[in-house]
């Protein structure tokens, strides 16, 4: 099973690749990421990577990513060794971000949600006595 997430916005084209490359997905994966290419300009791009391809046809097609110059963030163990395998590097294996429907929205828009509140900009959590006060 595989699923496949397009993240576009103003600074970076963010492909996010969960489960094995192969079959359809292969094809749905290249499709995007050929589509995506006219369009990234100057933009980084950032393959997210979320388990491994079993197939070599999965591989091959990141491997051609790599080329292009996308760079990989590892979610998995699993997918770090695959791409230490492509790029010769062991990466750092970072956590996915959590996002909720507001994040999702907004991203969409290439707007954080920590821009809303200057509180959130600091970091700083609800701290239950009012509804807009925040403590560190």
């Amino acid at each position: 099973m595989c699923s496949v997430t397009i993240h576009d916005s103003f600074r970076a084209f963010r492909l996010k690749i969960q489960g094995d490359i192969s079959g359809q997905c292969l094809e749905e994966t290249e499709l995007c990421w050929r589509t995506a290419a006219s369009t990234i300009g100057d933009r980084e791009f950032i393959v997210e990577v979320a388990g491994a391809p079993l197939a070599e046809a999965g591989k091959g097609l990141l491997r051609s990513m790599y080329e292009a110059g996308a760079r990989f963030v590892a979610v998995t163990p699993a997918a770090a060794e695959l791409i230490a395998d492509i790029t010769g590097e062991t990466p750092e294996i970072t956590a996915a971000p959590r996002t909720g429907r507001l994040s999702r929205l907004l991203g969409r828009f290439g707007v954080s949600p920590r821009f809303l509140h200057p509180h959130l900009r600091d970091g700083g959590i609800p701290d239950g006595n009012h509804p807009h006060s925040f403590s560190r």
